[in-house]
């Protein structure tokens, strides 16, 4: 495939032709069963949420374009691939084998970018680039933009106030913003926040800027333009200042454990010279779990004919035998995706090579007010950082910061970072819940 593999792949009539092909091997997970609960209804505009959007996939040595296509169409992002994500592994021409079910468009990404030994980088206007780790080396041009926050004086408007400048005299009196309030203070802090979280940016880069334009809520940057999307999440959970619910969900622990029974279930076959590809997901599925693994590389035998004859034994007992049968190893649970096949020499998933982790990290915050009456922020982030990833932390990424109007904890990590700090916090909100351990209160 010729350098067409610069795929804008959700604007091209072509594209459109190969996702009705796709149909039968991909389909939208908001008509089934998705991993947490979603709203089919509403249209989804924030690039985070349309990561979160869950998706069953199944392609059966698929080319690389059909998978990007199908996948650009049904989460409406424009999915591009640079050329050198794919001529260095020689991959244009090769098939994909990929299997999930109830996995976020995130999910689907970076299994697929992990095939071809690559990143994805989420860009402004709702474009995903998938790139090498050559291309991560080079500089990028500081872009200008402009971003509306949620500051004090927003969310006052928000509740029904206003500016006191903005106050008409006409016998009414709206409550107006306390007479002490510094607003210059607060965006000061405002900025603080953006430079904790942008810091690994802001050391490589010359000239980057965060000011403050004319109007009290625009904040003007200028940075890479891949660092945009990350301005434009602290905006977004700064925006969230509504919601004042502790971190909710499935812990991640229970989800892996959960998984880790799974994997005892028993299977059953009779098969003969079947491909090892159709016969691994044919078990996965009468265990319900996703499986993946590198179908790309030709050191993995994907294809070998498989002769098996089953009767109710335990799935992961007959894992190991069959990986060792096509160049495999071992497998690896990972939260919220599935079950992923390593070779013997391969590194363990939490590894992630340096000039791809500033991409795999994004922001998210979290409503910490119940956990203030027990510690005060920097007490609350000293204790987070010395249980979750500690050896992390003094590098950026990862990065934390605490928004005091909102009473909100921002968080720059990647996806597994965020899931074990999301569980920290929930975990030491139901210890500082009342009654929490006394027996006296137990019925």
């Amino acid at each position: 495939m010729p350098h067409n593999l610069l795929i804008r792949a959700n604007r091209s009539l072509l594209t459109a032709i190969v996702f009705l092909l796709a149909t039968l091997i991909v389909s939208h997970a908001i008509g089934a069963t998705p991993i947490e609960p979603v709203d089919s209804v509403t249209e989804k505009t924030d690039v985070g949420d349309m990561l979160s959007v869950p998706l069953d996939v199944c392609f059966e040595q698929e080319p690389l374009d059909v998978v990007v296509g199908a996948l650009s169409m049904a989460s409406d992002l424009d999915i591009i691939i640079l050329p050198e994500a794919v001529s260095h592994n020689e991959v244009e021409d090769a098939l994909i084998t990929l299997r999930m079910s109830n996995a976020s468009v995130r999910g689907v990404l970076d299994w697929l970018t992990r095939m071809l030994d690559a990143r994805y980088r989420i860009m402004p206007g709702k474009i995903v680039r998938i790139y090498s780790g050559e291309s991560s080396k080079r500089k990028e041009q500081l872009e200008t933009l402009t971003y509306p926050t949620g500051t004090y004086a927003l969310m006052t408007k928000g509740l029904g106030l206003r500016y006191e400048e903005d106050i008409v005299h006409d016998g009414t009196s709206p409550p107006a913003l306390p007479s002490m309030y510094d607003f210059a203070e607060e965006r000061e802090r405002l900025i603080n926040i953006h430079h904790t979280l942008l810091r690994y940016i802001e050391e490589r880069y010359e000239g980057t800027r965060l000011v403050f334009g004319g109007s009290r809520t625009q904040l003007i940057a200028h940075y890479p333009r891949s660092t945009h999307e990350k301005i434009g999440q602290i905006a977004t959970e700064l925006s969230r200042w509504a919601d004042r619910s502790m971190p909710s969900g499935r812990f991640r622990r229970k989800w892996l454990e959960e998984g880790r029974k799974r994997l005892t279930r028993k299977v059953s076959c009779d098969v003969r010279q079947l491909p090892f590809h159709k016969l691994i997901n044919m078990l996965a599925d009468q265990v319900e779990i996703s499986i993946g693994w590198n179908s790309l590389d030709p050191s993995i035998e994907s294809s070998k004919p498989i002769t098996l004859r089953l009767d109710n034994v335990p799935f992961n007992k007959v894992l190991r035998g069959l990986l060792l049968q096509v160049g495999l190893d071992r497998g690896e649970l990972e939260w919220d995706k599935g079950l992923w096949l390593h070779r013997k020499d391969d590194p363990p998933l939490s590894v992630v090579p340096q000039e791809y982790y500033w991409d795999a990290c994004f922001v998210r915050s979290y409503f910490v007010g119940p956990l203030l009456s027990q510690h005060d922020s920097d007490a609350l982030i000293a204790m987070i950082q010395e249980s979750v990833t500690p050896s992390e932390w003094e590098e950026a990424p990862p990065a934390m910061a605490f928004h005091r109007e909102t009473m909100r904890l921002l968080v720059l990590h990647t996806p597994s970072g965020q899931e074990q700090v999301a569980d920290y916090l929930r975990a030491l909100a139901v210890r500082l819940a009342p009654g929490t351990g006394n027996k006296s209160n137990e019925k």
